[in-house]
């Protein structure tokens, strides 16, 4: 097997340089554009975070101790449950939005 002339190493050894360049970068690239969908996707958990919250928030302000309810009988949770049914009707969400 001849020898490899210095010309065809030198094209080896850039071929092997920009090959190891590109990588990089295209790594670093790659890793960036993940870095921020996962921050975007923070972002939007957030909101939702919020508005579920603010959207619960009267419910969870309901003294249920003064209710007669039996929660192990269907019927009556049921029939307890319209009471709840008329607050969520009169609360508007975030930015104005109202859900009836």
């Amino acid at each position: 097997m001849p020898a490899l002339s210095l010309k065809t190493k030198l094209v080896f050894a850039i071929t092997a340089m920009v090959v190891a360049i590109v990588a990089t970068l295209a790594t670093v690239y790659i890793s960036e554009v993940v870095h921020q969908r996962i921050h975007e996707i923070y972002q939007v958990a957030d909101v939702i975070k919020l508005h579920v919250f603010a959207v619960s928030k009267p419910a969870l302000g309901v003294d249920l101790s003064s209710t007669k309810v039996d929660l192990n009988d269907p019927i009556q949770f049921r029939r307890g449950g319209a009471g709840f049914a008329a607050i969520r009707s009169q609360h508007h969400g975030p930015a104005g939005i109202s859900d009836r």
